[in-house]
């Protein structure tokens, strides 16, 4: 069975011995909100995502792509290539 994105969230926590309450004060969201992602029902903003990801030692673009955002840093070439978005829609399409 698949874990959701929360129990992958709580798994990764638990793996590098971070409490809630000390994932809260490294990030900057209170507690209740971290149980409430952890416990699927709200989902975490773009901007918490990457300190989030390094604070349980895991890849911060994997969080984005979990969650349904593309990392900054991309977006970024994609705002300053459009070609590269033409590209990008011609890869979705198949």
């Amino acid at each position: 069975m698949q874990m959701t994105n929360g129990q992958w969230l709580r798994h990764h926590r638990f793996k590098a011995h971070i409490g809630l309450k000390r994932l809260a004060a490294m990030i900057g969201l209170d507690f209740t909100w971290i149980s409430r992602i952890e416990n699927d029902r709200a989902q975490p903003q773009p901007q918490y995502i990457r300190d989030w990801a390094l604070a349980i030692g895991c890849d911060p673009d994997e969080l984005f792509y979990r969650y349904g955002y593309m990392p900054p840093d991309l977006c970024e070439v994609l705002r300053n290539k459009p070609e590269l978005r033409t590209d990008l829609r011609e890869l979705v399409k198949g």
